[in-house]
């Protein structure tokens, strides 16, 4: 069911999980997860196509849509359906019922610290130019060293200058760019732009 009177024409959600929790790993997430949200978007594509609504998937490490992998299978088969991905290397403009945010945080797991960089580069070369908006906070190891906790930019993992130069390379200038909760200016300052331009 989808809420038609939502005032903004995108709907932003995680990928979500098969397990009890949101945030759980469970393998079932990778092995009946695709097929298990390909039907809810079937489902819910001829209502976001009447409502002129766009639902805008977020990747995490323990979802569905758990790497790049599993992201840009889902991006080709839901947002250029029937397209070649290495012609087709963004996503259409106009109406289309799915799209995709990535939130670099999001898709790290304690163990891939060490080699961030690594990751990043893998994650923004693929994912930057198809997405629809880029969500900006950092994330570091939580005490259980199990998961990732959410923090503010600079706070956490993330490498700044190598981040920026990825987003510059491969995130086109008309993405959004959405920093969750009330870290705007921090943001703006880690990202190296004035908060008063």
């Amino acid at each position: 069911v989808l809420d038609a009177e939502l005032p903004a024409p995108w709907i932003m959600a995680w990928s979500g999980s098969l397990g009890g929790d949101l945030f759980e790993g469970t393998p079932a997430n990778w092995m009946r997860g695709p097929a298990a949200l390909g039907e809810l978007c079937d489902e819910l594509a001829p209502q976001l196509a009447r409502h002129g609504k766009r639902l805008v998937l977020v990747p995490h490490a323990r979802h569905v849509l758990s790497d790049a992998r599993s992201a840009l299978t889902w991006w080709c088969e839901r947002v250029i359906p029937g397209q070649d991905p290495l012609v087709v290397r963004r996503s259409p403009d106009g109406p289309r019922p799915f799209g995709l945010a990535l939130d670099p945080a999001a898709m790290l797991e304690p163990s891939m610290v060490p080699d961030v960089e690594d990751h990043m580069q893998s994650l923004l070369s693929s994912f930057g130019p198809r997405i629809d908006a880029l969500l900006l906070r950092d994330a570091r190891p939580a005490a259980d060293g199990e998961s990732m906790d959410a923090v503010p930019l600079g706070d956490g993992v993330l490498p700044r200058e190598r981040l920026l130069e990825l987003i510059a390379l491969h995130v086109p200038e008309s993405t959004p760019i959405l920093v969750p909760g009330a870290g705007l200016d921090r943001a703006l300052g880690w990202m190296g732009r004035d908060s008063r331009a």
